[in-house]
């Protein structure tokens, strides 16, 4: 089962919305009418919050794929990142690896390629997913906080 949550640009970093089920084609309709500029700006005008971002989790597989928007009304670009389960190895590479949450953020100017990428998520197609990410420039990669 798929949830999405929405986070406003410029709210506290812990404090977004819940929405509910979803599936790709309702979660696509709220991706073209969330008012994308207009949060940008809100962003702006509050640096210290977070930029604004809708975010899914399948539940079933426990991992999620989020959009954020950041830039301005002239100039702008998503950042996606994508949070899923792996192991790591533990400092200096000693004892058993431990299972951790890991986040990747990639760049792109393309809203075509986000929605792609949204449909993969959707699917289930994890590994083309991460095949297409390694084509885009990657933000970061770092374990999750959540």
């Amino acid at each position: 089962m798929f949830t999405y949550y929405v986070q406003y640009g410029g709210a506290p970093y812990e404090q977004y919305e819940c929405r509910g089920p979803t599936d790709f084609n309702h979660f696509i309709g709220v991706f073209d009418n969330f008012p994308w500029l207009a949060e940008i700006a809100k962003a702006n005008e509050k640096p210290w919050g977070s930029s604004p971002t809708l975010s899914v989790k399948n539940t079933a597989d426990n991992k999620d794929l989020w959009v954020s928007m950041s830039g301005d009304g002239y100039s702008h670009g998503y950042l996606v990142g994508y949070i899923y389960s792996t192991t790591k190895k533990r400092l200096l590479g000693f004892g058993k690896p431990k299972k951790v949450r890991w986040l990747e953020i990639y760049l792109t100017r393309d809203m075509q390629a986000v929605k792609h990428y949204f449909k993969l998520f959707f699917a289930g197609k994890y590994d083309l997913l991460l095949s297409e990410f390694s084509k885009l420039q990657r933000f970061t990669a770092l374990e999750a906080s959540n």
